[in-house]
C-alpha cells in the first residue's frame, strides 16, 4: 500500500463530510487524491489558510497573497498525487523492477540538475567576465 493512500481521506470519509461540514479536516490532514478540488479539499485548504494566517499575521489583509497561499496549497496537493502515481508499481512490474526504476528515473532527474546547474555557473561567469 502507497504512504499517501494509507493516510489519504476515504471516499466515505468525504461523504460524510458532505453531510456534516462541522467536522475539523485539518486535524485530520488527510487529503482526498481522487478529486483535488473536492469540497473536503477546500474545507482543508481554508483551515491550512487559516493556521498559516495565525501564524504569519502580516498576510491577513491581503486577499492576493491568500489566493497564493490557497493556490501553492493545491499545487502541493497535485505534486502529492504524482509523485504517489510514480511510486507505484506499473502493471505487471515486480518490487524489485520497481526500485530500479525509481532509482534510474532518479539518477536521470539528478544527472539534468547538475547539466542545468552547471549551463547556469557557466552564463554566471561568462557574465561577470562581460561586466554586466
Amino acid at each position: 500500500m502507497n504512504v499517501l493512500d494509507s493516510h489519504a481521506a476515504t471516499d466515505q470519509e468525504v461523504q460524510d463530510f458532505e453531510h456534516d461540514k462541522s467536522i475539523n479536516t485539518l486535524a485530520l490532514f488527510r487529503p482526498f487524491f481522487s478529486f483535488i478540488k473536492s469540497n473536503w479539499n477546500h474545507h482543508l485548504a481554508d483551515e491550512f489558510v487559516s493556521d498559516f494566517l495565525e501564524s504569519y499575521p502580516e498576510h491577513k489583509n491581503n486577499d492576493n497573497e491568500i489566493a497564493i497561499i490557497r493556490e501553492h496549497f493545491f499545487s502541493r496537493l497535485t505534486s502529492l498525487r504524482a509523485a504517489s502515481s510514480s511510486l507505484k508499481p506499473k502493471q505487471g512490474e515486480s518490487k524489485e523492477e520497481t526500485e530500479a526504476r525509481l532509482t534510474r528515473e532518479l539518477n536521470e532527474e539528478l544527472l539534468m540538475k547538475r547539466h542545468r546547474s552547471r549551463q547556469i555557473t557557466v552564463r554566471l561567469q561568462e557574465l561577470i567576465q562581460l561586466d554586466i
